[in-house]
């Protein structure tokens, strides 16, 4: 009886494997912060060396970021990171969260090795960040979900394959921001005087993004009125755009190519200004409209994301121009 009795008290040890607890660890619903840091690493460490490989294809040369620095790359990143994180529980909003994170320390990295300026990374945060999140769901859905191992194992040539052909067929996009004044109450012959050179700019810039340092016009002048003749238009921190006047029509057209222009990653370090004109339409009331036209290329793609900031920009820069002419002109 006592026998039996020592029998049931005895206690019962279970022995589980490292790996069956670890297992189980993971389908507890619980995330390692270790993991989420290893993740997020990594992910830049692979962005960093694919920048690396674009700019080893030599397209950089000529000053242009394909889109695969923009689109490519994020989407690796997010790719990686997934792949690091794929035991672990990711709900949309800590996916979300993880891709934020990710592109927030990629822009550092940027600023770090690459030397950009806030402007520049406050525009193109936004699409980091969407293909970064693209990426990371992408992996998400590949690496905890049960898909064929093929489709898995072709993800990265596939995406490699595409920053190649990508990177080695620049497609440099070429446009026209068109800006119109409001009427200015003076006869053109006067205004042509202002538009030709003008003398500096004393109101404080009201574009929005000069509040985040993007230089603005200050200051025009001019060696010789006339087609052939030196002109420079000044911004902001001294910076200096060489011109040569190709028309010179009074009271009715100024225009000018942009010869050379500053190397200031704020201002234009990834477009580049070809031509410019000013021309002058005169009103039935008697008043003077300014239609400017800037002609740009840009050296930084996809265009359908960078074309509006460069438009917002352009008519930003032509409108403080035009207010100073048309109040310079209202005084004579």
């Amino acid at each position: 009886m006592s026998e039996q009795q020592d029998q049931q008290e005895l206690p019962t040890v279970t022995y589980e494997a490292p790996e069956a607890t670890q297992a189980r660890w993971y389908q507890s619903g619980g995330f390692s912060w270790q993991w989420g840091l290893l993740g997020l690493l990594v992910g830049n460490a692979v962005g960093g060396l694919l920048l690396w490989f674009i700019r080893s294809l030599g397209t950089d040369t000529t000053g242009y970021y394909s889109a695969s620095a923009f689109v490519g790359v994020p989407m690796a990143m997010g790719l990686v990171s997934a792949l690091c994180w794929r035991k672990q529980p990711l709900s949309i909003g800590r996916t979300l969260l993880l891709s934020l994170t990710n592109t927030v320390l990629g822009l550092c990295g940027a600023v770090f090795f690459f030397h950009e300026g806030t402007i520049c990374l406050f525009m193109v945060f936004p699409l980091l960040y969407l293909f970064v999140a693209t990426g990371t769901f992408l992996g998400r859905a590949l690496f905890q979900t049960r898909v064929p191992p093929a489709l898995r194992v072709s993800v990265a040539p596939l995406l490699i394959g595409g920053i190649v052909v990508d990177c080695v067929t620049p497609r440099f996009h070429e446009s026209v921001v068109v800006t119109r004044s409001r009427p200015i109450h003076a006869a053109p012959q006067v205004v042509y005087q202002n538009a030709v050179a003008f003398v500096p700019i004393k109101n404080k810039p009201t574009y929005w993004l000069c509040a985040l340092g993007l230089p603005a016009p200050e200051l025009t002048s001019v060696d010789s009125p006339q087609v052939g003749g030196k002109r420079l238009c000044v911004f902001t921190g001294n910076l200096v755009f060489e011109e040569k006047l190709t028309a010179c029509e009074p009271g009715k057209r100024v225009g000018f190519d942009i010869t050379r222009q500053p190397d200031h990653p704020e201002l234009l370090g990834h477009a580049q200004v070809v031509h410019g004109e000013m021309e002058l339409v005169a009103n039935p009331d008697g008043t003077t409209t300014i239609i400017g036209r800037s002609t740009y290329r840009l050296l930084v793609a996809p265009a359908w994301y960078f074309d509006p900031w460069a438009q917002s920009i352009g008519h930003g820069v032509h409108e403080r121009v035009f207010e100073h002419i048309a109040l310079l002109s209202e005084k004579r």
